[in-house]
């Protein structure tokens, strides 16, 4: 049974990652996460998707989301999202990092596996 990567809009970004538009930035974040900056035409965003399945299903733990920059482009702003596909590794404790292109799915769990 696959894992529920959920796609995000701008409502649902603000509700469950990030208010952007508070005063003070506030993260809504409720246990580790992982968001993935792509746009729908990108080749290498295709190519990401069923890795990006697959790794949600090897981390249980951790919250899967995406959204499309093309539809969302003022939530890539908040991250600095400068190609796709974009992910932004959001652990509770530690600092955010980012990734970015098209990875194996072994290089991609490597990188959570060191992240979360």
């Amino acid at each position: 049974m696959s894992k529920e990567v959920s796609e995000l809009n701008d409502r649902s970004f603000k509700e469950y990652i990030i208010d952007y538009d508070a005063e003070e930035p506030v993260y809504k974040i409720q246990r580790d996460s992982i968001i993935e900056f792509y746009m729908s035409t990108c080749p290498h965003c295709m190519n990401m998707a069923p890795v990006y399945v697959e790794a949600s299903e090897e981390f249980p733990d951790v919250n899967f989301y995406r959204i499309d920059i093309n539809k969302y482009p003022e939530v890539a702003e908040v991250y600095n999202v400068q190609g796709t596909p974009t992910f932004i590794m959001l652990p509770l404790k530690g600092d955010a990092y980012q990734a970015v292109g098209e990875m194996t799915l072994n290089d991609f769990t490597n990188i959570l596996k060191e992240t979360f």
